[in-house]
């Protein structure tokens, strides 16, 4: 627990206490995960792939709680009216409109915004989030601008056109959402690894023999 606490201090700026204990339970099953191996590992013995499948899946486990954590504790969405020139912050990063612009596809209209993302006065990214109508249906549609790491992602969507160049603008920042997937993408694998053990295997072979076996007495009786 003190290591999620220091995490979630230093990471984040501020303390939560479901934040600490999702931290908290999702550290301890990484642990617990590569516990066993590294036990089997010393004790001379070898792992079979139902044993690293089994530890793989758990530690995936453990990364999507730390990105549940993340998201839900610390995930920030912020609805706000921008001119051309105006500043939004949201999680310490600063979003300044800088123009828009309209725009024509194959099949639809609409216009293209460009939203400067700095940090600390650093640059980020630049984004170009659109507003589209599609000229069959007529219906607008969101095109999000989204920067993507392996800390947080970012998103800016444009809303409606307030006039006088003034646009509803959300923006979007989610901590930790890629360790998410990435969890369940381990989990996954892990799964699949376990799978492909031969005991499993030889063991359903076994069920089935006996099975097999008796269908003919049973079909002569």
């Amino acid at each position: 627990m003190l290591l999620a606490l220091a995490i979630v201090a230093i990471g984040f700026g501020r303390t939560q206490l479901m934040a600490i204990i999702g931290l908290t339970a999702g550290l301890w099953l990484l642990f617990s995960a590569i516990r066993e191996p590294i036990a089997r590992l010393r004790a001379g013995n070898r792992l079979s792939a139902g044993v690293l499948g089994m530890a793989l899946a758990h530690f995936g486990v453990g990364v999507l709680v730390i990105g549940v954590t993340g998201v839900e504790s610390y995930k920030i969405e912020r609805d706000v009216a921008m001119r051309p020139g105006d500043t939004a912050e949201v999680g310490g990063y600063q979003f300044t409109f800088r123009s828009s612009r309209n725009i024509s596809g194959p099949n639809y209209s609409g216009v293209e915004g460009e939203f400067e993302i700095r940090r600390h006065d650093r640059p980020v990214t630049t984004l170009h989030p659109q507003k589209r109508v599609y000229r069959v249906q007529q219906n607008p549609m969101t095109e999000a601008g989204i920067t993507v790491g392996w800390t947080r992602d970012l998103f800016v969507a444009m809303g409606e056109d307030l006039g006088t160049g003034a646009w509803s603008v959300r923006i979007q920042y989610k901590p930790l959402i890629r360790y998410i997937w990435v969890g369940a993408l381990i989990m996954a694998i892990g799964g699949l690894l376990a799978t492909a053990d031969r005991r499993y295997r030889t063991a359903k072979a076994r069920e089935t023999a006996p099975q097999a076996a008796g269908a003919p007495a049973g079909e002569t009786a």
